[in-house]
């Protein structure tokens, strides 16, 4: 049968459109998109006192409060004078329509373009991991970076014939340090995390290039749900999940998130059970 290249160019272009509207994006292309990331801009009224107070540690408080700051998307303004404040341990939700300025609000908490305490610390889950040869859960576990040095600092140690009583003390430090941050169970609850989000025991033992990007996009969740900052940024975190996946994340997030959270989702279910 003889095919009809009009229809079947409609029929591409809506499918686009519809993939485009999925993703949270108009009609551009990926060369517009890069366009925006730069476009995008904010700016805000600073107390210089209070950022070198909180700064050098005389306020060390992890609650975030950003006043009368305006972002902009080339000259349109998308919010102006807008007021954000972040109680420490609390989950936030935003929702609204399509370009009113939720992801590119996450891009400037993120980017550091709205200043925030600089002893808190954010993660924004925006990109997938890298694939490389890192196994999945060992991808994971690596994120701990203060786990890593201590076990690196024990390796170093314990490989030398004889301790000098300075270096024996520094071992015996060592072993504290990582007894009191639980370091022998974090393969256990990287894993547990990584089987939340789907990935099979199995699967965890496939290097990170062996994934497609919506299961390596899985894997930034997990990294960073196991790295737990002050801060987590997540933009429709759903819509890489399937089903069982988003009822782990929804149950994982209410009973174990103890820092700040701040989502974006459309998905109305997960934005009624999520935020405090």
């Amino acid at each position: 049968s003889k095919v009809d290249q009009n229809k079947l160019r409609k029929a591409e272009e809506k499918l686009k459109q519809k993939a485009e509207r999925r993703d949270g994006v108009g009609p551009s292309t990926t060369e517009n998109t890069t366009t925006s990331n730069v476009q995008a801009s904010a700016s805000q009224s600073l107390s210089k006192k209070a950022n070198r107070q909180e700064e050098t540690g005389t306020n060390r408080t992890k609650d975030i409060k950003i006043e009368n700051f305006d972002i902009s998307f080339g000259s349109h303004v998308l919010l102006q004078g807008a007021n954000l404040s972040l109680n420490y341990g609390e989950r936030y939700g935003l929702c609204g329509r399509n370009g009113i300025g939720k992801s590119t609000l996450l891009k400037m908490l993120s980017t550091g373009q709205l200043v925030i305490p600089s002893h808190v610390r954010i993660l924004h889950v925006e990109q997938e991991v890298v694939g490389d040869d890192t196994i999945a859960l060992e991808s994971v576990l690596e994120c701990d970076t203060v786990r890593n040095d201590l076990l690196q600092r024990e390796k170093i140690l314990s490989q030398k014939s004889s301790l000098t009583d300075k270096e024996t003390e520094q071992l015996n430090e060592i072993y504290q340090e990582l007894t009191a941050i639980e370091a022998d169970k974090a393969p256990a609850k990287a894993a547990t995390i990584l089987l939340g989000l789907g990935f099979t025991h199995e699967m965890q033992k496939n290097a990170t290039k062996t994934f497609s990007g919506g299961w390596r996009m899985r894997l930034a969740l997990a990294r960073a749900l196991f790295s737990k900052p002050d801060l987590l940024l997540l933009d429709e975190p759903t819509n890489m999940l399937d089903m069982k996946a988003i009822i782990w994340l929804t149950n994982y997030l209410i009973n174990n998130w103890t820092s700040t959270l701040l989502v974006v989702s459309h998905d109305r279910k997960f934005l009624s059970e999520v935020p405090t």
